[in-house]
């Protein structure tokens, strides 16, 4: 498997948690799978912002994105998004 197939495989279980699970009902499973691919995308050398572009192009790709309500959905999206980014620079300072 690749490393971009990891992080596509990693990008694609953290989006079905946040979509799938009531608002902080999955808090913690959330936060631990983000903290495995914030980890694995270090490991690779890549970017938050290669992160942030991957994870949009995995929601635009999921066909359970789309009975979302587009409002709840994005913010679903932004979430996630905020949640990686913190993820990452905090996991980058613990190194």
């Amino acid at each position: 498997m690749t490393h971009e197939q990891t992080l596509i495989d990693a990008t694609t279980r953290t989006i079905q948690i946040a979509l799938e699970a009531q608002p902080g009902e999955a808090d913690t499973r959330l936060r631990d799978e983000i903290q495995r691919l914030c980890a694995d995308g270090r490991r690779v050398g890549a970017r938050p912002e290669e992160l942030i572009v991957l994870f949009k192009k995995v929601w635009t790709s999921l066909p359970q994105r789309h009975g979302q309500p587009r409002d709840g959905g994005n913010s679903a999206l932004d979430r996630v998004i905020t949640m990686c980014i913190e993820e990452y620079y905090r996991g980058d300072s613990r190194r």
